[in-house]
């Protein structure tokens, strides 16, 4: 079996498609090996936007609170993220921890406009299953291309026994 060094040196890759071997491995549960990949494409191109919202999500379902919050806010402090923001999230995990970080996220998120899926996924995070589903009945209403995820997305696991949940992927032709 070829080495990741050596197929590299046979064959140049791209940071894309270094990052895009860990989505299937995250979706499999496989967060020890994805996280291998996302940090390969890191070092290729520490900058890599895929690879720099990938590891802060891997982290988080590793169940790596703390590596996840510091990931995620180094990559929104990098390109420009609202310093008073940054540290009102800050200040919400030192305070009550990943489910005060998620509330604080789901308040910028509402506050700025986000679209449906950020704040499905916002309200998701938080358990808030019949918030999440409005949103994301209203990210079907706009066509939202990140629906095709709906069924394995790990974020979107406190949604799945829920009717409407199962009605919307119906709907996308995912049942």
């Amino acid at each position: 079996m070829l080495s990741f060094k050596k197929l590299q040196a046979l064959i140049p890759l791209e940071p894309l498609w270094v990052a895009d071997v860990a989505h299937p491995l995250f979706y499999a549960g496989r967060y020890d090996e994805a996280l291998e990949w996302t940090r390969r494409a890191l070092e290729m191109d520490p900058r890599f936007p895929l690879a720099n919202t990938d590891l802060s999500l891997i982290l988080r379902f590793a169940g790596k609170a703390d590596d996840s919050v510091a990931a995620n806010l180094k990559w929104r402090e990098a390109n420009g993220g609202e310093p008073k923001a940054l540290a009102e999230l800050r200040e919400a995990f030192h305070q009550g921890g990943l489910r005060a970080y998620d509330a604080k996220r789901l308040e910028q998120a509402l506050r700025q406009g986000a679209g449906p899926m950020v704040v499905a996924g916002a309200y998701a995070n938080l358990g808030d299953v019949e918030h999440a589903l409005d949103y994301l009945e209203k990210a079907y209403l706009a066509r939202a291309p990140q629906l095709i995820n709906l069924k394995t997305f790990p974020g979107w696991r406190p949604l799945r026994g829920s009717e409407r949940y199962a009605e919307l992927l119906k709907k996308l032709g995912l049942n």
